[in-house]
């Protein structure tokens, strides 16, 4: 087996240009809030009991079960107890993921073509299971390797394990996964809900007044409601999701006005700000930076 870190770090950022491989051990009960991040991660259970939420869905979590997130929704685990908590995780940049593909085999599509609201959750039959499982501890293994050649390795072992969790998802798509369709289930059916209608429509107004008016509730207990089950406000979800959805279009072209009406900003400069203060980079600045 590879090093582990047996510490783990808040970091919620890459230092690389490819991937990150963490394998985390730990007994405390950790407090994550609901984050995002510009990458895609792999999150493998080896041990625990863990509930994980994305965007509203709640996933329980067995050893062995993998999750898949993209670069664009927010989630955070949810510890049940303090038995041991074994995970692997596996940051990766879009674009390398990218670049290794072939035409008639993306291997980013297990990320890029999640269905919203729900499939972000793979459970494998077990000699899937074993395989890639198997794939995974040889990338560890070469991950924290100094010997010569270790980086061929690293390589090769990063494609055959995305290689086994496309085919995994694949499967689960064609409705031949373990899981039997049921695992996510929402937190409160109003809060999914209205996680799914802020999404549906983040270039419109998504005041309280009008939320609470779409769900026939009072403002005060949907805030309370909200915030129970996620971790964060209405106020900041919609706010992170609108400036998540912009840093999307700024690094696909499209121009900086039409970012700012797409994803919901009245004014611009508010939206520089805004942008700014999260990414630490004006809107023009990372449009330049393509």
């Amino acid at each position: 087996m590879g090093r582990f870190q047996r510490e783990f770090d808040s970091r919620q950022y890459m230092l690389t240009d490819d991937f990150e491989l963490f394998h985390y051990r730990s007994s405390k009960l950790l407090n994550i809030e609901y984050h995002n991040h510009d990458f895609y991660e792999l999150y493998f259970l080896v041990s625990g009991k863990v509930t994980y939420y994305v965007e509203g869905r709640s996933y329980a979590l067995a050893p062995g079960d993998i999750l898949i997130l993209s670069d664009q929704e927010m989630h955070r685990p949810s510890q049940a107890n303090e038995d041991p908590y074994e995970r692997i995780v596996v940051w990766i940049r879009p674009a390398y993921l990218r670049a290794l593909g072939a035409p008639d085999f993306p291997l980013t599509a297990c990320f890029e073509a999640l269905p919203r609201g729900g499939g972000n959750q793979l459970r494998m039959d077990p000699a899937a299971l074993q395989e890639f499982r198997e794939s995974l501890d040889d990338l560890e293994e070469a991950y924290g390797s100094e010997e010569p050649g270790s980086g061929l390795l690293r390589s090769a072992y990063f494609v055959e394990v995305m290689v086994r969790l496309n085919r995994a998802f694949r499967a689960a798509q064609e409705g031949r996964s373990p899981l039997d369709g049921e695992v996510a289930a929402a937190p409160s059916t109003r809060t999914a809900r209205l996680i799914r209608f802020v999404n549906d429509h983040i270039a419109e107004d998504l005041g309280l007044d009008r939320l609470a008016a779409e769900f026939y509730v009072s403002k005060y207990h949907m805030l309370r409601e909200f915030r129970r089950h996620t971790g964060v406000t209405i106020h900041q979800y919609v706010l992170t999701k609108r400036l998540i959805l912009a840093r999307h279009h700024l690094r696909r072209g499209t121009p900086v006005a039409e970012v700012c009406r797409l994803c919901g900003f009245r004014d611009p400069s508010n939206f520089a700000r805004l942008y700014r203060r999260e990414y630490g980079l004006s809107p023009k600045e990372e449009a330049l930076s393509l």
